[in-house]
């Protein structure tokens, strides 16, 4: 075999030439398209959690259950209105989640445009 594709400097330099520069290539492309799938699906899960986690549509199914089997009229109206009172906190808790992660999603898709606007604008300052 050659002794020159056996040398660590020429093997250095392929890996700076070859990999670094492709998957520097190769990066917008993949945080638009496999990246932001991920992202996307990311996001879904943490508004689903959040849904399980404070149970939002157990309270909303139960709503005209009885609590604590208080069977009688004053139980169901108190229970009922309890009900009532937590689906609006939980609902404004899930909401603002999920608008929280909508931000994210947004942050996602335009920061890398941002960030190359700021490159680009402070490289042209310097000259």
């Amino acid at each position: 075999m050659n002794k020159l594709h056996q040398n660590i400097v020429f093997l250095s330099l392929k890996f700076i030439a070859v990999d670094l520069i492709t998957d520097f290539l190769y990066w917008p492309v993949w945080w638009y398209s496999r990246g932001l799938s991920h992202f996307v699906r990311f996001s879904f899960n943490q508004i689903f959690q959040e849904e399980e986690k404070i149970g939002l549509f157990v309270w909303a199914k139960n709503i005209f259950k009885p609590m604590f089997a208080q069977n009688d009229w004053q139980g169901r109206i108190i229970s009922f209105f309890m009900r009532v009172i937590m689906i609006i906190i939980k609902s404004a808790r899930f909401a603002a989640w999920a608008a929280l992660q909508f931000v994210f999603l947004v942050l996602y898709i335009i920061l890398p445009l941002i960030a190359i606007f700021q490159i680009f604008t402070y490289a042209f300052e310097l000259f």
